[in-house]
């Protein structure tokens, strides 16, 4: 297969099956309350344990697909949620269910690491920046038509089948990348066989601070869509109404994130790109709780905020060099699993200190104007001379 364009739609299709795999807890929340007679909280353990396992594993899959091939190991990867994605179908308990979650979580991890390893070796320069685009849109597609397929796949026939599905689907993935996926035989596979020499402290630092800046936009993204229901009942807005509303910030991102791909392959000013999104779409985070006009703030949000997250999610592509880059990109994503189970919960900590439902949303404001100042210290390390940090 030599097509580049083919190779980015194997990948992104294992980012769809990921983000439907993501949402099955959530779709099915109601019918695992009532079975096992667990609360909510349960439930977002549930949700929360798919990401926790990359919080220690993700460094290391860096080292494992050099050790073992960024190939291999995603099809590991694959297979694992499609296990997991089985345990939990059959699960006569909570804990198989949580042991259904951790396997399956283990599984993402690899592919979320080594998946944007691989993508970079089929693409360069502006055009990483618009195929990344692509690429990172299958979560949100994936989230969604799980959103309009899975509860009515639970009510018309088990929760159980919603779950058998996520596995089905994780298991066509892997048939599909076994068969069509290569390494390229070009300037990456060379680069891919040079020795890694170790992370310097350049490349750490500054792999470090793109993390900081795609897990700053993300975990603010996230306390938003995730508060806002609740700040909206108070303000009379029914809950199925509000749901409607905040999702809006997801449905629009699957337009955004493209669309900035597109722009920031034809326009070489990605720091402007990023500059001026992330001002505007946290402006419209900020101004949920100062004013009614909620169907604009979460269009814009959705629109605009992850515009640039083609060019965020290449940066460690930018500053790596191509023997570190799997080693790298587990660094890039310690950073996020870290900051993604550790910043949220920040959110309700406001809620609860304040009483205000507003505060959370302050909060995620807050957090998306963070990472204008983790691109400016990015920015500014990377214009040090490299014979200054080693």
């Amino acid at each position: 297969m030599h097509n580049r364009w083919l190779v980015l739609g194997v990948l992104a299709f294992a980012r769809i099956a990921m983000g439907f795999q993501f949402q099955a807890v959530a779709s099915v929340a109601p019918f695992l309350v009532e079975e096992f007679r667990i609360d909510y909280a349960s439930v977002g353990t549930l949700i929360g344990l798919y990401l926790l396992p990359g919080i220690v594993l993700a460094l290391p899959g860096g080292y494992l697909g050099r050790r073992f091939g960024e190939k291999r190991m995603v099809l590991g990867g694959l297979a694992l949620m499609a296990v997991g994605g089985v345990v939990s179908a059959m699960g006569a308990s909570y804990w198989m269910l949580v042991a259904g979650r951790l396997i399956t979580g283990v599984g993402v991890v690899l592919q979320f690491v080594l998946m944007t390893k691989m993508l970079s070796d089929w693409f360069r320069g502006r055009e990483l920046v618009f195929a990344m685009s692509l690429y990172l849109n299958g979560w949100p597609i994936g989230i969604g038509l799980a959103l309009i397929s899975q509860p009515g796949l639970a009510a018309n026939s088990t929760w159980r089948t919603v779950f058998f599905a996520t596995a089905v689907l994780s298991a066509a993935t892997l048939a599909v990348l076994a068969a069509l996926y290569r390494t390229p035989r070009t300037g990456a596979q060379a680069e891919a066989g040079a020795v890694a020499s170790g992370l310097s402290v350049r490349e750490i630092v500054l792999v470090s601070l793109a993390g900081l800046i795609w897990t700053f936009v993300n975990a603010g993204w996230v306390v938003a869509v995730s508060f806002a229901p609740g700040y909206l009942r108070t303000q009379g807005m029914a809950l199925a109404e509000a749901a409607t509303v905040t999702s809006l910030a997801t449905w629009v991102a699957i337009i955004g994130v493209p669309l900035g791909g597109w722009i920031a392959s034809r326009w070489r000013r990605p720091n402007a790109i990023i500059v001026a999104s992330t001002a505007i779409g946290g402006l419209a985070v900020l101004a949920i709780p100062y004013t009614s006009a909620y169907v604009a703030c979460f269009s814009v949000i959705g629109l605009i905020l992850f515009l640039p997250a083609g060019i965020m999610a290449a940066l460690p592509i930018e500053v790596l060099r191509p023997e570190n880059r799997a080693t790298g990109l587990g660094l890039f994503y310690t950073w996020w699993y870290a900051g993604m189970a550790a910043l949220p919960p920040v959110g309700g900590w406001t809620y609860d200190v304040s009483g205000e439902a507003s505060a959370p949303i302050l909060y995620a404001g807050l957090l998306v104007f963070l990472t204008l100042a983790a691109l400016l210290a990015f920015r500014l390390f990377q214009q040090r001379p490299a014979t200054l940090v080693r």
